[in-house]
C-alpha cells in the first residue's frame, strides 16, 4: 500500500517500471538492506515485509516530499523493521541541490 504525491510517483510504482529488478533482487529473510534514494519506497516498503521482523531496512531519502510520503507509507504498511533517513549520500561532504532543493 502506497500514499503518493504525483503522477511521477504512481508511475515509478507501477509493476512495469524497472521490471529487470524482479530477476535480480530477491530479499531474503533477516536480510539487512540500505535503500539509498528511496523515494515513496517502492523497494524498502516490500521488501521490509520480505526480510521480516528479524531483518531490518534503512530507507535514505533526502528529498522532502519524498520522505514525507517514505514515512506515510511506512506507517500504512506497519512496519516496525524499516528506519526512514531524511538524509543524502555521497562520497564526501559537501553542498548539493536537489530538484531545487539545497542541502548541506
Amino acid at each position: 500500500m502506497y500514499a503518493v504525491h504525483d503522477f511521477e510517483d504512481f508511475a515509478i510504482l507501477n509493476p512495469d517500471f524497472e521490471t529487470f529488478m524482479s530477476a535480480w533482487f530477491q530479499p531474503k529473510k533477516h536480510d539487512v538492506f540500505v535503500d539509498i534514494g528511496s523515494h515513496v519506497g517502492k523497494y524498502a516498503i516490500p521488501t521490509a515485509k520480505a526480510v521480516g521482523e528479524e531483518g531490518l531496512v534503512v530507507a535514505i531519502e533526502p528529498h522532502p516530499e519524498n520522505f514525507k510520503a517514505l514515512q506515510k507509507n511506512v506507517k500504512l504498511n506497519n512496519l516496525q523493521n524499516l528506519v526512514a533517513v531524511n538524509l543524502g549520500a555521497w562520497n564526501r561532504s559537501c553542498k548539493k541541490v536537489l530538484h531545487g532543493w539545497f542541502f548541506i
